[in-house]
């Protein structure tokens, strides 16, 4: 399937929605029965795999709030640069992560192969101004 923007775009809402709800149905309806997703510390196959390490995070951490901070379309795939908050159900701590996605979806529409890239909770982040590496490619000191 050829995706459309605005195609991506309901995707990634229902997608955002159904995490916020922690709506183990909503969330699943998206994806292929066959779907595989890759992450920094995870390779899941299958709905029965995404659904037990979609409770099992859920049961540990609370999402609190979901950004899509960019999104992009080629072809049958979308990418989308995302940050979430999740609140730790234990501790009430707050952790931001933050990373780009990469889905597939097949003919019917469902997400059938997703790549995750994300960066640790409580790592430092600074604007380009305040990064010296990125200095020269701003023109700073010209």
């Amino acid at each position: 399937m050829k995706l459309t923007l605005e195609k991506a775009r309901e995707i990634t809402d229902r997608r955002n929605a159904a995490m916020l709800a922690c709506d183990g149905e909503a969330f699943l309806d998206l994806w292929a029965a066959d779907c595989v997703v890759e992450g920094p510390e995870h390779y899941l196959e299958g709905k029965q795999q995404l659904a037990a390490a979609m409770q099992a995070g859920w049961a540990a951490m609370k999402p609190i709030e979901m950004l899509t901070r960019s999104l992009a379309v080629e072809g049958d795939a979308m990418y989308y640069e995302f940050a979430v908050v999740w609140e730790s159900r234990s501790t009430g701590q707050r952790l931001l992560f933050t990373g780009m996605t990469y889905h597939q979806v097949d003919a019917q529409g469902l997400l059938v192969l997703c790549r995750e890239y994300f960066d640790p909770p409580g790592k430092p982040r600074r604007t380009a101004a305040e990064s010296p590496e990125l200095a020269p490619l701003l023109g700073a000191g010209r």
